[in-house]
């Protein structure tokens, strides 16, 4: 796993989430409310790619043994760790529930597929739906320890 990249890539997303913000506010100033509402959805994509990066260095990190060989590569992710932390928790909260969002939205467009005993149209929502279960669960694990 490449931490500069990794590092890179946050940094990139936090600065485009910063500019989309802004011009969100602009757009709602200007009363354009179906182009804020795109304007949302690029935001909430941008929050779940952050999401997937940090659940990848979580990930990463949980599956490093603590030793003297792997020790500078823990550390250099808790320092990673820390650009979401500056973000605060806010972050990790808005994740959690857009991920609580994309889970109920899911179950129920399953709910829909196996009614109609539609199992091809389903599998994939169900692959969709377990992916989220553990981003969930990598979320709430990161709120557990910070």
């Amino acid at each position: 796993m490449n931490l500069d990249q990794i590092h890179y890539d946050i940094l990139r997303l936090k600065l485009k989430k910063a500019e989309i913000v802004l011009e969100k506010v602009e757009v709602i100033k200007c009363q354009q409310y179906e182009k804020a509402a795109d304007i949302r959805d690029k935001e909430r994509k941008i929050i779940d790619d952050l999401a997937i990066l940090q659940a990848k260095l979580l990930h990463y990190d949980n599956s490093l043994a603590l030793n003297e060989v792997n020790f500078r590569i823990k550390q250099a992710i808790r320092n990673l760790m820390i650009e979401f932390q500056s973000v605060d928790q806010s972050f990790a909260r808005e994740s959690l529930n857009q991920t609580e969002l994309r889970i109920s939205e899911l179950k129920k467009e399953r709910q829909v597929h196996l009614t109609a005993q539609d199992k091809e149209l389903a599998e994939p929502l169900i692959i969709a739906l377990n992916e989220q279960l553990k981003l969930r669960s990598v979320i709430q694990y990161y709120l557990e320890r910070h």
